[in-house]
């Protein structure tokens, strides 16, 4: 009975010193420091050496564990990333003729799968001031005319599932034309690339410009569906999504691996 009783005793010395120092619910982990975080922000020190009086109860003890994981610094990306703009798109998707014409037209399932919705956008507005200032106007359509220079009423006309969705033609060209708000950058008003922005790495649900090349930006854009790396120092990002990431997924599907679209999606109302 003594022996069972130390056994017990040393047991829960162990998960209280050292298996306590790190808790684990869902995606967060809480260090022994306090912070929060998740797992992918975990640096591992230097082992180090266990020792709870295992080695009394006739056990072998492992010479070296994992020391307790610290969080890295993430106050520079942190930084870069500060939302300081909120912008939105309301967005509608077509039920193609021939859905509407078949026995899939009253079918719930099938038309869940074209329904629209909100997407809200964050801009990091320190990061990248000058593009930030564009996507903004043009979804507000302060510069609006003849229903060109606006958000509203663009289609996305470029998606490639597991890649890119893609919009944002404000002059009307269905796809080919692309414009900012800035005159002083001649007819076509390509403006350049803000540099920071470049210290931030692609990844899932980003809002980036989309170009023709270097310091080529205008009003289309494109929201990366997954962690796009091979296209971090190539396309300035500035934004990312907080709400809607249900709307940009049904959004994806309706794409296709050349590009084109399965159906028309519209942005009926931005602001």
């Amino acid at each position: 009975m003594i022996i069972l009783n130390r056994i017990i005793l040393y047991s829960l010395v162990f998960a209280t010193e050292y298996l306590g120092t790190v808790v684990a619910s869902e995606q967060r982990v809480v260090t022994s420091g306090g912070k929060v975080g998740i797992e992918e922000d975990l640096e591992w020190d230097d082992d180090f050496k266990l020792d709870v009086g295992a080695d009394k109860l006739g056990h072998k003890i492992p010479t070296k564990i994992a020391n307790p994981p610290k969080l890295k610094d993430r106050s520079a990306e942190d930084a870069l990333q500060r939302v300081t703009h909120k912008v939105y798109f309301d967005v509608e998707m077509e039920v193609p003729q021939v859905i509407q014409k078949s026995d899939y037209a009253e079918d719930e399932e099938t038309l869940a799968l074209y329904n629209g919705g909100r997407i809200v956008l964050g801009l990091f507005g320190d990061t990248a001031p000058m593009t930030v200032e564009n996507f903004r106007v043009l979804c507000s359509g302060e510069q609006a005319v003849d229903g060109k220079m606006h958000y509203k009423g663009t289609t996305f006309h470029r998606i490639i599932p597991n890649f890119v969705i893609q919009g944002g033609d404000v002059t009307g060209k269905g796809g080919k034309g692309s414009r900012s708000i800035y005159k002083e950058y001649g007819t076509n008003r390509r403006f350049p690339d803000e540099s920071k922005a470049f210290q931030i790495n692609q990844d899932k649900f980003f809002l980036s410009m989309a170009n023709s090349g270097p310091n080529t930006n205008g009003s289309q854009f494109f929201i990366s569906t997954v962690k796009a790396e091979w296209l971090n120092g190539k396309n300035v990002i500035f934004g990312k999504v907080l709400e809607g990431e249900d709307v940009v997924k049904r959004m994806e599907v309706m794409g296709s691996h050349d590009g084109r679209t399965r159906t028309v999606i519209t942005i009926a109302d931005s602001g």
